[in-house]
C-alpha cells in the first residue's frame, strides 16, 4: 500500500512525480498476485470515523486492479488535495480499513507493506510511535522515504519503533530523486 502526503507543502508537480514513483514501482509487478493500492493523505477530522475521512483518501483499494495499465490509469485521475500532514491517521486507516478489506490479509503467507511518502513533519506526531506498533503487531512492514526537510526521527520511529534503527528509511533531496529508489522499492515489496 502506497500512502503519498498530499499536504499543502507538497507542490502539484511534486505531487505527479510521486505518482509517477508508484507506476514505475508496479511496472513489472504481476498485480494478479501481488495486491496493491494508493492512499493520499492530508488532513484528519476528529468528529468522523476512519472509513469516513475525506482527505484521507484510498484512491486504489487493495487489489482494485489485476492489469498494470488500468492502475495506471487510475494512478492519472488522481488529484492532490492540500492542508495538513496527518501521517499517523493515515498508517492507522491503512492497518485498520484498507488492509483488512483485502482478500489476503488474514493469509499468514502474504506480506503486507507501507511505502509512505512524505515531505514534512507530521501534524499528529505524539501518534506515530503507537500507531506504527499496531502496524508491526498486525504484521505490517512500514518503509519510509522523507523527502527535502522530512523529519527523520519520525520516519524511524515509524519504521522501528522498537529499535530505533533507520534501514527502511530513505532520504532524498526533492521528488525528482525518486526514479533513483524504483528498483530498491520494487525489491523490498517483492521480497
Amino acid at each position: 500500500m502506497f500512502l503519498l502526503d498530499s499536504s499543502g507543502s507538497v507542490r502539484r508537480r511534486d505531487f505527479q512525480f510521486a505518482l509517477r514513483f508508484v507506476k514505475d514501482v508496479i511496472t513489472g509487478i504481476n498485480l494478479a498476485s501481488v495486491n496493491v493500492g494508493v492512499m493520499q493523505y492530508s488532513h484528519y477530522f476528529a468528529g468522523r470515523e476512519l472509513h469516513d475521512q475525506p482527505y484521507l483518501s484510498t484512491e486504489i483499494s487493495l487489489g482494485q486492479f489485476n492489469n498494470t495499465q488500468l492502475f495506471k490509469a487510475a494512478i492519472d485521475n488522481i488529484q492532490p488535495h492540500g492542508y495538513t500532514t496527518y501521517t499517523a491517521h493515515a498508517v492507522l486507516k491503512a492497518i485498520r480499513v484498507d488492509f483488512p478489506s483485502s482478500n489476503r490479509f488474514h493469509n499468514s503467507c502474504t506480506s503486507k507493506l507501507i511505502v509512505l511518502i512524505t515531505d514534512g513533519m507530521a501534524t499528529d506526531s505524539p501518534r506515530l510511535s503507537s500507531i506504527s506498533l499496531m502496524a508491526k503487531n498486525e504484521g505490517v512492514k512500514i518503509f519510509a522515504i522523507g523527502v527535502g526537510l522530512a523529519n527523520q526521527r519520525e520516519l524511524v520511529v515509524l519504521t522501528r519503533p522498537e529499535i530505533g534503527t533507520s534501514d527502511r528509511v530513505y532520504s532524498i533531496n526533492q521528488y525528482e530523486a525518486l526514479q533513483n529508489l524504483v528498483q530498491t522499492m520494487r525489491s523490498n515489496i517483492l521480497a
